[in-house]
């Protein structure tokens, strides 16, 4: 189950469904939009829609909800959510209108993302209500203003320099090191006999 659920080559399909979503998106004919619009403005609630009953009614969901849904049993709806959201070339759905205003929130997920668990190893109980997640979003914006930022203005201002690459590639190995240096270190939780 581990490896199903972590594995990159586990989800190559959806990688490989979004390069197709991608071709059908150009592939399209706008020749009839009478037809073509309006189905795109309904794609993305109707996928949303499905998400929805699906995860939070019983009755709506298939064997082994929580790996089928990684495994892409719900992969059309995902993909309703996808084509809809991105509309075609040349017309832009009124959904994807009302969701670019939030796109100031793309910084921000990645640190949620990657905090998600740290967050949670540090909140003092093992149920989380809604104050876990403003903590949650106080981290996220404290680590993207205080790491991420200053990482890409620093990018920025030695994109053209020759050792630019170098520092780049030495990052992961570097932190890689770090980590290694850091288990070692005794721990400070008593040793159960």
């Amino acid at each position: 189950v581990v490896v199903l659920k972590f594995n990159p080559l586990a989800y190559a399909h959806i990688f490989v469904l979004g390069m197709c979503l991608a071709r059908l998106r150009a592939l399209v004919p706008r020749t009839d939009p009478t037809c073509v619009e309006p189905l795109m403005q309904v794609m993305a609630p109707l996928g949303y829609v499905g998400l929805f009953l699906v995860f939070c009614f019983p009755a709506a969901q298939p064997p082994a909800a929580k790996l089928s849904s990684r495994l892409s049993v719900l992969l059309p709806f995902q993909s309703m959510v996808l084509l809809g959201l991105a509309g075609l070339p040349g017309f832009q759905p009124k959904v994807a209108e009302w969701a670019s205003k939030l796109n100031f929130l793309e910084s921000y997920s990645y640190a949620v993302y990657v905090n998600q668990f740290i967050c949670w190893h540090l909140w003092p109980a093992y149920r989380v209500g809604f104050l876990f997640f403003i903590f949650l979003a106080g981290c996220a914006v404290i680590a993207v203003h205080l790491v991420q930022k200053p990482c890409e203005e620093l990018i920025k201002k030695t994109a053209n320099s020759k050792w630019n690459k170098w520092v780049i590639l030495s990052l992961p190995v570097a932190t890689t090191l770090l980590l290694l240096a850091l288990n070692y270190l005794p721990n400070r939780e008593p040793v159960s006999s």
